[in-house]
C-alpha cells in the first residue's frame, strides 16, 4: 500500500466546519478527486473537522478514528489527567456515543477521566476481599513517573543504572534506560510501564547506591514496594491488549481497517481472562470492558468495518460475534458485488489459476493467538469434511461467487499479512471479491498518518527555514512522501 501526503497548508481564519469544507474543496479540485471516487475519510473525534467531512462527502463516507477511540480509553485507564465536563455535552445523555452506528466517536474536549477517582477509593463488587484497593491507579503511576524523572534529570543516576546493568552482564549496546511517559500518548505510559519493571532490580540497587552516598544534589525519591510492584505488573498485562490494538491499527502501509473489529474482540477477550490479584487490578479491568461495551458495542453493525473484515481472506466470518451483524454485511457485501457485476465494462477473466497451499501454523502469538487457533480449527474442519457455509444465504440470494468465496478456509494470517497479495492469487475465480476488496481493504482505521504528517512538515519548516512560504512547504512535504519507486514508474501523459 502507499501513502501520499497530498498537502499541508496554513488554514487563515477560524477552524470552522465550513471554513474546514472549503479547503477540501479546493484540495479536491486541485487534485482532481470527485467525491464520488473517495470511498471514506478518516478524522479524529473533533465536531469541526467531521462536520466537514460529512458535509463534503456525506455522512456514510465518514470514519472515526480507531486510534483516537483506543487512546481515550487508555488516557481514561490510567487516570493520570483529568479534563473539565461540559455541560452542554454532559446534558445529552451523559453517555459517550459509539462509534459504528453514526460513525462517531467521543469528542476530543469531552470528560474521559471523571469515575476513575472514585473507583480507585473503594473496592469494586466482587474485588478480592483481602487485598486493599484504596491506592489509586493513577497514585501509582505517579510514583513511577517521580523516579523515572529523577534518573532523567541526574546524570549520575543515570551513570549508575547502566554500570549497574553491564555488570550485569549486558553489553554497552544492550543498556536500556527508563522511558519517560508522554501527555498526548497513552501508549508511552505502558511503554514507562513496562521498562521500569524490565529494570525494576537495577533501579533499585542504583536508587539505594545514591541514596546511601549522597551522590545527587536531589533527594533520591523512594522506590516502590514488592507488592506495589506486583500491582504494576497486573496493570501492564491489563493494558497490553490494548497496547498492542493500537500498534496494530496506527500503521498506515498495511491493511489495517479488517482489523478493527477481530482486534476488539481479542482485546475484549485477552482482557475478560485475566484473573486480577489486586483491587487496581480489578477495578482497572471492569473499567476496560465497561469502555469497551460502551464505545464499540455495536461495531459489528458499521458497514465499512463489517465488509472489510469478512471480505479480508484472514477473517472473513469467523471474528464476528453477533449472527445479525454478520447477516447485515453479507448482503451489503453482495449489493456492492452485484453493482460490479452490473458495470458494463467489467471483463470477467477466462483463465483460472490453482489456490495456493494452505500454510502450516506459525508460532503463538500474544493477542492473535486465539484467532489463529480458530482459523487453523476452522481449515482442519473443512479439510476432513464438507462442511455447511459458514454465512446463511439471506432471503435474497447472495451470489455464488461470494457463498464460494466464503465456503474456502481462510488463508494463514502470518503467511499473507497483506490480504490484497493473496487476493491477486485468486482474483481469477474471485473476480468480484477481488475488485471490491480492492476499495474497501486500502482505507485506513486511524489518522495516524495525518498525525505523522505534523513530524514530517516539522523536518521541513525548520528555523534555519522558517522564510519558506506556505506553497513551497505543501509541495515539499507531498514531495517526501512519495516513495523513490514511484518517481520513475509513474508515465505522465
Amino acid at each position: 500500500m502507499k501513502t501520499i501526503e497530498l498537502t499541508a497548508r496554513p488554514l487563515k481564519g477560524h477552524k470552522t466546519s465550513a471554513n474546514l469544507k472549503i479547503e477540501i474543496d479546493k484540495i479536491c479540485e486541485q487534485w482532481n478527486i470527485s467525491p464520488d471516487n473517495v470511498n471514506a475519510v478518516v478524522t479524529d473525534g473533533g465536531g469541526n473537522i467531521k462536520g466537514a467531512v460529512k458535509e463534503a462527502f456525506g455522512t456514510s463516507k465518514h470514519i472515526s478514528c480507531f486510534g483516537h477511540m483506543l487512546n481515550l480509553m487508555g488516557t481514561k485507564a490510567i487516570g493520570l489527567y483529568k479534563k473539565n465536563i461540559i455541560p452542554s455535552e454532559m446534558a445529552a445523555g451523559d453517555v459517550p456515543p459509539q462509534l459504528p452506528e453514526q460513525e462517531s466517536d467521543i469528542e476530543d474536549d469531552e470528560e474521559v477521566t471523571v469515575e476513575v477517582e472514585a473507583r480507585g477509593r473503594q473496592a469494586a463488587p466482587g474485588a478480592p476481599a483481602n487485598v486493599d484497593s484504596g491506592e489509586l491507579l493513577s497514585d501509582l503511576l505517579k510514583k513511577v513517573k517521580k523516579i523515572v524523572t529523577f534518573f532523567r534529570q541526574s546524570e549520575v543516576a543515570t551513570s549508575e543504572l547502566k554500570k549497574n546493568q553491564m555488570d550485569a552482564g549486558k553489553k554497552e549496546n544492550e543498556v536500556l534506560k527508563l522511558i519517560q511517559e508522554c501527555r498526548t500518548r497513552w501508549n508511552s505510559a505502558y511503554e514507562m510501564v513496562e521498562r521500569f519493571l524490565k529494570l525494576s532490580d537495577y533501579v533499585t540497587l542504583t536508587l539505594m547506591k545514591v541514596h546511601r552516598e549522597k551522590s545527587t544534589k536531589a533527594t533520591p525519591p523512594s522506590m516502590l514496594s514488592n507488592e506495589e510492584i506486583g500491582y504494576l505488573a497486573e496493570v501492564r498485562d491489563l493494558l497490553r491488549p490494548l497496547y498492542q490494538a493500537t500498534v496494530e491499527a496506527s500503521a498506515d502501509k498495511h491493511v489495517t481497517i479488517s482489523k478493527v473489529i477481530p482486534l476488539v474482540n481479542l482485546m475484549r477477550e485477552k482482557i475478560y481472562e485475566f484473573i486480577p490479584e489486586s483491587g487496581i487490578a480489578f477495578n482497572l479491568r471492569t473499567q476496560l470492558l465497561e469502555d469497551i461495551k460502551t464505545n464499540f458495542g455495536t461495531l459489528e453493525f458499521g458497514k465499512i468495518f463489517s465488509v472489510a473484515t469478512l471480505i479480508d481472506p484472514r477473517f472473513k466470518a469467523l471474528p464476528f460475534k453477533n449472527k445479525d451483524a454478520l447477516k447485515n454485511a453479507t448482503n451489503h457485501l453482495a449489493s456492492l458485488m452485484r453493482a460490479k457485476m452490473a458495470a458494463p465494462d467489467f471483463e470477467e477473466p477466462a483463465e483460472e489459476q490453482p489456490l495456493p497451499p494452505p500454510a502450516t501454523q506459525a508460532e503463538e502469538d500474544d493477542l492473535w493467538s486465539s484467532l489463529d487457533r480458530n482459523v487453523q480449527a476452522h481449515r482442519a474442519a473443512r479439510q476432513s469434511q464438507p462442511a455447511p457455509a459458514v454465512v446463511p444465504p439471506p432471503p435474497n440470494r447472495i451470489p455464488e461467487e461470494l457463498q464460494r468465496y466464503l465456503d474456502m478456509p481462510n488463508c494463514n494470517r502470518k503467511k499473507f499479512p497483506n490480504p490484497i497479495e493473496y487476493l491477486e492469487t485468486i482474483k481469477d475465480k474471485f473476480p468480484y471479491i477481488y475488485e471490491v476488496a480492492r476499495e474497501v481493504l486500502p482505507i485506513v482505521a486511524t489518522s495516524t498518518p495525518c498525525e505523522r504528517l505534523f513530524s514530517h512538515a516539522g523536518l521541513i519548516f525548520t528555523q534555519l527555514r522558517n522564510r519558506l512560504h506556505g506553497s513551497k512547504v505543501d509541495e515539499l512535504v507531498f514531495l517526501r512522501s512519495v516513495d523513490e519507486e514511484m518517481w520513475f514508474s509513474v508515465q505522465v501523459p
